[in-house]
């Protein structure tokens, strides 16, 4: 399956957030510009070897041909993942618009882990950094 190009920013069309995710949605929308610096702090300096750790693990497993970053943010995690395995087609997901516009990647979708607007086994892996406490 061929990824670059295909997929355009586009935006979640099914269901309505739930009580609590609007105003979170609202702060990540907020943030992007100081959202590296707060990540590390809040993680005493560890989000970067934690996510290279995380990349190594997964493609220990698997070389992927393709992968899923739900929750992608900015895309630090995707960016770690493409200089390991530069052949390995990357789809950004994320639900704050702003997060997701400031990154360099141009495969990046507008959706909640609620409404993923994908098939099943679409992709060889699918992966989460620092999202899962935000799931919408």
């Amino acid at each position: 399956m061929k990824l670059r190009g295909l997929l355009k920013l586009c935006f979640e069309q099914t269901g309505t957030l739930l009580e609590g995710q609007a105003e979170l949605k609202s702060v990540y929308n907020e943030i992007p510009d100081s959202y590296d610096r707060a990540n590390s702090i809040i993680s005493f300096h560890q989000d970067k070897r934690w996510r290279n750790k995380l990349i190594k693990m997964l493609l220990s497993l698997e070389m992927p041909r393709n992968a899923l970053d739900v929750g992608a943010g900015k895309g630090e995690l995707s960016e770690i993942l493409k200089l390991a395995s530069p052949q390995t087609e990357i789809v950004m997901v994320d639900y704050a618009e702003n997060m997701i516009r400031s990154s360099k990647y141009e495969n990046r979708v507008i959706a909640s882990f609620s409404h993923l607007p994908f098939r099943a086994s679409s992709f060889d892996m699918v992966m989460s950094s620092f999202a899962l406490h935000a799931r919408v």
